[in-house]
């Protein structure tokens, strides 16, 4: 940002200049002063605010720093004036109703739609306003957009996020349990729905740990539990793998899921926690019955994995099991084996 030779803000970016009335009118936008916005909107000196001015960062216009705050007053006159109500900032990342619908102001978003806001319009990744709401948690916003008949099928450009993504991976469980109570014809589908690494919301709600999302995902008799990932995990590898001991043992315990199913490369939930040293997932996966000889593509076991990486957290667990299990003859081997294939991967690259 520089001035002009007139004493006017200008951007680096665009060469646009901002008068000092529109600085009045930007400021008299974010802080609520409806007297300061008609005053810089008259006339002073033959000059008066743009009413589409940009503040020089992120380029929003006074309608938009307006429903940020949440000041419907002023929204209503800027619109009166002529303001363009889906006018979009210079990122691209924001319009006034995406931005009332981050701020939590539900009053201005239903305000907005009135007036003529394309509830379904997304910026430049794909958010559209019930997916921000969903995002923050906002579950008076979800309610005011879904009651309008937002779409939540919507998705985010790069992940391919629907609300539901995005409301179970945060672990919003009461934004959860609207969309799953008030998504009517289409919840089958919403639910259900992939992202772009194949998660579903109930995937993701596993990753995160979000336990009590998990069970009201499960509950919803619409939805299957039993989908993978593009990567062929289930929800209780992937919370294996994260450690996620909650629902660990819900998925388990109470939904019923097959402790040894393995994933495309082979591995099962105590492959996978083996790999990541998470003592509890391991006692717990070993203790409810876990296949301790199970191999994965590569031709490990969760034992040989632990020796392999080195991590003696993992290997304790694993080698009490073994020596419960009057095996321990079977660790010793497991040992002797990885060093006679380190040796030979070593000989390999010597006379390669």
């Amino acid at each position: 940002m520089k001035t002009s030779e007139r004493g006017a803000i200008v951007f680096e970016s665009d060469q646009t200049e901002l008068t000092s009335q529109d600085a009045k009118l930007l400021k008299s936008c974010s802080e609520g002063s409806l007297h300061g916005v008609k005053k810089a909107l008259t006339s002073q000196d033959g000059v008066k605010a743009n009413i589409e001015a940009r503040d020089p960062g992120i380029g929003n216009t006074p309608l938009i720093w307006a429903a940020f705050h949440g000041h419907v007053d002023i929204m209503d006159f800027l619109l009166s004036q002529g303001a363009y109500i889906e006018a979009i900032s210079r990122d691209g990342h924001k319009t006034a109703l995406l931005l009332a619908a981050y701020s939590g102001h539900s009053e201005a978003v239903l305000f907005l739609i009135r007036n003529g806001a394309q509830i379904d319009a997304a910026n430049n990744r794909g958010d559209t306003s019930i997916a921000i709401a969903a995002y923050m948690n906002h579950l008076k916003v979800v309610q005011v957009l879904m009651q309008r008949r937002a779409s939540l099928l919507l998705t985010t450009h790069e992940h391919k996020y629907t609300p539901l993504h995005l409301a179970s991976y945060k672990g919003h469980i009461d934004v959860v349990q609207e969309i799953l109570e008030s998504g009517g014809d289409s919840v089958n589908e919403i639910i259900n729905a992939q992202d772009k690494a194949g998660n579903t919301a109930f995937l993701l709600a596993a990753i995160q740990g979000h336990t009590s999302v998990l069970k009201a995902l499960f509950e919803e008799g619409s939805s299957d539990v039993n989908i993978e990932d593009n990567l062929g995990n289930t929800a209780l590898i992937l919370a294996s793998n994260k450690g996620q001991q909650g629902c660990v043992e819900f998925l388990v315990e109470q939904a019923g899921f097959d402790i040894d199913h393995t994933n495309k490369q082979g591995q099962n939930a105590l492959i996978r926690a083996s790999m990541k040293g998470l003592v509890p997932t391991i006692r717990y996966l070993v203790m409810s019955g876990a296949n301790v000889d199970i191999r994965d593509d590569q031709g490990f076991t969760a034992l040989e994995r632990a020796i392999d990486l080195g991590l003696s957290s993992s290997l304790e667990i694993l080698t009490d099991y073994y020596v419960a299990s009057d095996r321990m003859d079977d660790v010793v081997a497991a040992k002797d084996a990885l060093r006679e294939r380190k040796e030979v991967a070593a000989k390999i690259d010597v006379e390669l």
